[in-house]
């Protein structure tokens, strides 16, 4: 079988590559693949590549695709496409090539559990469930037990403040209101409950305005893709700021990859180092020298790149608390460190014995690193991905 993996023109070195790793990866299931880099390869190249290659079927991470006047490429090839979504389908859906996500050649792959939820919300049938997600160890099997960064974390952060002013230039009337009520309340429900929200954010949000009397069905989809950034950025970058701050009092040593706000916001903190933010590939290359890696993800029940990527690379992972994952490799407890917002005190000191107890730190790294060879691999993704192909495209030509 031939495969083109669509390699895109990201800001994000993740997704870029990711496709080198999903193209790795159906390789060592014995198929042809060709990376087609969307940074050289133009729309008429595409068509060339098409009529050369004879791909059975074009995979992409996001809706990427190539134009052709107000035809999708598939829509002039018909070859079928597959789009794994990596962020809300909130973002995504409409766009580019999800522009008709039922489309009879087009499928969308979702990993991330609230993601499936938002598809159902949506109205989407044309997808499928993928488990796996793919992780490389950057160093191969080379040994690396010189790790000499104790705690990193990755990722810059936005002022929630900024996010507040952002309503208030954008909204008006009762809908401003009631978003700006939404956000004061998400801290004071995590201060009562001690826990980060158990729903997907867009739930919460419309069972807070009581969406259902508020807003006609028929509108409700558009309404939440209008409302969606504002309020998902803000729990994002409120629940990240605040929680990386506990760490940061904790005393534990820290290596911190972010921006301005995040220097700003932790420069007074002599425990921790505030770094510009780096490439993705020197990011793996950090993880594989690392103790423990810090992820702060409590919009994401599933999936995350850095929930595999730190245990394939033999740091430890210290998350916050995955209930889906969990649920799918119970473990995974046994094998990483997880929070939630009410007992982030109580984690940093088990971070800090296990930083001084490097047996037990080595046993948990090992058991984390077996777990993501055994769930975690291009080939276990891309295995998935090819099931997936063979049920939807092969199944309908024998109609």
């Amino acid at each position: 079988m031939r495969i083109i993996v669509f390699q895109g023109q990201s800001q994000y070195d993740v997704l870029r590559d990711l496709s080198r790793l999903t193209a790795e990866g159906f390789r060592e299931w014995g198929h042809e693949v060709f990376l087609c880099d969307m940074k050289i390869w133009n729309n008429t190249d595409y068509l060339d590549l098409v009529r050369d290659f004879k791909p059975d079927f074009t995979i992409g991470n996001n809706p990427v695709c190539y134009f052709y006047n107000d035809r999708l490429h598939y829509e002039v090839t018909g070859v079928p496409h597959l789009v794994r979504i990596g962020d809300s389908p909130y973002y995504h859906i409409k766009d580019r090539s999800l522009r008709d996500p039922d489309h009879p050649l087009v499928h969308s792959l979702v990993s991330e559990t609230t993601f499936h939820q938002q598809m159902d919300e949506i109205g989407v049938s044309n997808y499928t469930r993928v488990k796996s997600f793919c992780a490389s160890n950057v160093f191969g099997e080379s040994p690396q037990s010189y790790r000499p960064y104790p705690i990193v974390f990755f990722g810059s952060i936005s002022s929630p403040d900024e996010i507040i002013d952002s309503v208030r230039k954008n909204f008006t009337g009762q809908l401003q209101k009631l978003i700006l009520e939404f956000m004061t309340i998400i801290p004071e429900w995590m201060d009562d409950n001690q826990i980060f929200l158990p729903q997907p954010i867009n739930q919460v949000f419309a069972n807070f305005i009581n969406m259902e009397k508020l807003i006609a069905p028929e509108t409700r989809v558009d309404f939440i893709k209008k409302v969606y950034p504002f309020i998902d950025r803000y729990y994002r970058n409120y629940t990240r700021s605040r929680a990386l701050e506990r760490f940061a009092q904790s005393g534990l040593p820290m290596f911190v990859f972010g921006n301005d706000y995040t220097r700003a916001m932790l420069g007074k903190y002599q425990n921790v180092r505030v770094l510009p933010p780096v490439p993705y590939r020197e990011c793996l290359e950090i993880y594989a020298k690392s103790k423990f890696v810090l992820n702060i993800t409590p919009m994401f029940f599933y999936a995350h790149e850095r929930v595999s990527q730190s245990m394939m690379n033999g740091a430890v992972l210290c998350s916050s608390l995955m209930p889906d994952l969990i649920e799918e490799i119970p473990e995974l407890l046994e094998a990483a460190v997880f929070y939630t917002w009410g007992n982030i005190g109580e984690v940093t000191e088990v971070v800090g014995q296990l930083l001084n107890n490097e047996s037990q730190r080595l046993e948990l790294a090992e058991r984390g690193q077996q777990l993501a060879k055994q769930y975690f691999t291009p080939r276990a993704y891309t295995g998935e991905v090819l099931n997936t192909y063979h049920n939807i495209f092969k199944a309908k030509e024998s109609w």
